[in-house]
């Protein structure tokens, strides 16, 4: 088994890079997602059967088709579930119809392969940092200084079939399929 998902890649704008070194100033507690995996997902599909690989690129193939190249703004933050014990922090998304319509086309191909859909409705967001027990206090004051702060856009010009492995040092990607978007 390999653990995997599907999401489209976003580079590190300069005030991603900025907000970056904010967060791991923030303490141990509050560990930022590396700036070579910032990624938004599609679909987590975890433990899949190697064999699966082709079924599944093939249902991320259809899933594309028609959609041509797209810009996305990055802006504000907020955290998941909530403030109070925060154990995600992420930025929000706008523009986000393509997303949507892409991670939609997904839920029934894959479903047939075995792979369950996310209970909640898909919120598209870019995680930035994970919190592991009490948040600090300043993470709150930090998010409370930057609501709608602007941290540049990104063209979504393809979709990406990802193994992640976990290691000590933090989750290893590796991209097994890619899919360019406008044909």
């Amino acid at each position: 088994m390999i653990r995997t998902f599907i999401a489209c890649k976003i580079a590190a704008t300069p005030a991603l890079r900025a907000l970056h070194a904010d967060l791991q100033e923030l303490g141990r507690t509050v560990r930022p997602v590396s700036l070579e995996n910032l990624h938004i997902t599609l679909q987590f599909l975890g433990d899949t059967e190697p064999e699966l690989i082709p079924q599944v690129a093939q249902a991320v193939t259809d899933a594309v088709a028609g959609h041509d190249e797209f810009l996305i703004e990055i802006a504000g933050l907020g955290v998941f579930p909530h403030l109070r014990r925060p154990t995600v922090v992420w930025a929000g998304l706008q523009e986000t119809e393509p997303l949507r319509e892409i991670a939609t086309a997904l839920t029934k191909p894959l479903g047939k392969l075995g792979f369950q859909a996310e209970k909640r409705q898909y919120k598209p967001h870019l995680t930035l940092a994970r919190v592991r027990g009490t948040a600090p206090r300043e993470l709150a004051t930090y998010m409370e200084q930057h609501p709608e702060t602007d941290f540049g856009s990104e063209i979504i010009e393809s979709v990406e079939l990802y193994e992640s492995e976990l290691t000590p040092s933090g989750a290893q990607y590796r991209v097994l399929a890619r899919f360019d978007l406008g044909g």
